[in-house]
């Protein structure tokens, strides 16, 4: 099956769209994709999508994303980190005034609900073009405003000029505005240095490869299998799944009467919120399915995947 998710340890100083394309090459593959852009400063785990896995993206779960990240104390940058122009620094007497105890109460007062405005310089778009390309052409705008959820801070690392933290946060979080907001609340200003994305939902940096291990042949596919509940089906049922018209709304309890295991999935689907699972058959095909059930937990109907 050509449809595979890659775990990439995405390197410094290049954009997650180099990568992408350099891999894509070098495994020739005809599509590729991947969830949750690293910025050219980042480091840190990039899940891959090559080939239709690509159409898993959406329903990958992504409850927690997890960063190590360095601020430094006492300037600030368009960008919100080192890669940018300097617009503020503060001289040595702002530091006075800034103790120990001081910047490790502000970094946990942001544990919780963080309301910010996204950065000038990010992919999101504003009237169809992307923020980060209206700031380079120095247009004026005003950054979308975003709510995100802090769900741990752990300091790493403290000193009077800077500082090292683990978040935890929810998926869409730019790291980038909660050092600048600490900094803010600081009156100091602060910019990120480093930045290393260690778990992107269920996906951790210690299961990535580096480019290089990757290009070197050193390396294993992500297990489908981990992410989603398996059932194996049988030849029957898969060519009336693969043979299917419209994959879009599938009644698909009709679809395993001719086995054990098949009755015992339909039964599964019918008494239980069982939302979205993978068949297969010998590893040769894929089906991703994703099922519908109304308010009271009726099963409608379900949509399908031939990955």
């Amino acid at each position: 099956m050509n449809s595979k998710i890659l775990l990439l340890n995405k390197q410094k100083g290049t954009t997650s769209n180099n990568q992408l394309q350099r891999l894509k090459k070098a495994l020739g593959k005809s599509k590729a994709g991947f969830s949750g852009t690293l910025d050219p400063l980042a480091s840190g785990v990039l899940p891959i999508f090559f080939n239709n896995s690509t159409k898993l993206i959406q329903f990958i779960p992504e409850e927690n994303k997890i960063y190590k990240v360095k601020g430094i104390l006492g300037f600030t940058t368009n960008t919100l980190d080192i890669c940018g122009e300097i617009n503020n620094i503060k001289n040595y007497k702002a530091h006075q005034y800034i103790n120990i105890k001081n910047i490790d109460e502000t970094i946990n007062s942001y544990v919780g609900e963080f309301k910010y405005k996204l950065p000038k310089f990010s992919a999101i778009k504003i009237d169809g073009k992307k923020s980060y390309q209206l700031a380079r052409d120095n247009k004026i705008f005003e950054p979308k405003e975003r709510t995100s959820f802090i769900k741990s801070i752990d300091i790493f690392d403290i000193g009077k000029f800077s500082f090292e933290i683990i978040v935890k946060c929810s998926p869409g979080t730019y790291i980038r505005s909660l050092v600048d907001s600490i900094g803010q609340t600081l009156n100091l200003g602060a910019t990120v240095s480093k930045l290393d994305r260690i778990q992107s939902g269920p996906f951790l940096k210690k299961d990535s490869y580096s480019l290089n291990q990757i290009l070197d042949n050193n390396f294993k596919y992500f297990d489908l299998n981990e992410l989603f509940k398996t059932f194996k089906i049988s030849e029957i049922s898969e060519k009336k799944l693969i043979l299917l018209k419209n994959y879009k709304k599938v009644d698909i309890t009709t679809i395993f009467s001719d086995s054990i295991s098949g009755r015992d999935l339909k039964k599964g689907i019918l008494n239980y919120n069982l939302n979205q699972f993978l068949l297969n058959i010998n590893d040769k095909n894929t089906i991703f399915v994703r099922n519908k059930y109304s308010e009271s937990s009726n099963y409608l109907y379900s949509e399908i995947k031939i990955l």
